[in-house]
């Protein structure tokens, strides 16, 4: 069996308005890394804290994505 690791570039802006995508939708990780479980939890931490903190909804998802942009990215390159 062969699985070829690929590295995708780190992204932006993760969201727009009432739309976000998170976990391995923006941030995927090679296998190699073994973080893909750790950073789920870390996004569902900061993202449940975020949308208790801020309304409406749309600030919080802004807020989870500042948050965790800069985390993500670090991990990833």
């Amino acid at each position: 069996m062969r699985t070829d690791v690929i590295d995708l570039p780190a992204r932006r802006v993760w969201g727009a308005g009432r739309v976000l995508l998170l976990g391995d939708a923006i941030d995927a990780m090679t296998p190699d890394l073994g973080q893909g479980a750790c950073q789920a939890l870390e996004d569902a931490v900061v993202l449940a804290d975020s949308l208790r903190r801020l309304f409406p909804p749309e600030a919080g998802l802004r807020d989870y994505e500042a948050r965790r942009r800069r985390r993500a990215n670090f991990v990833i390159e």
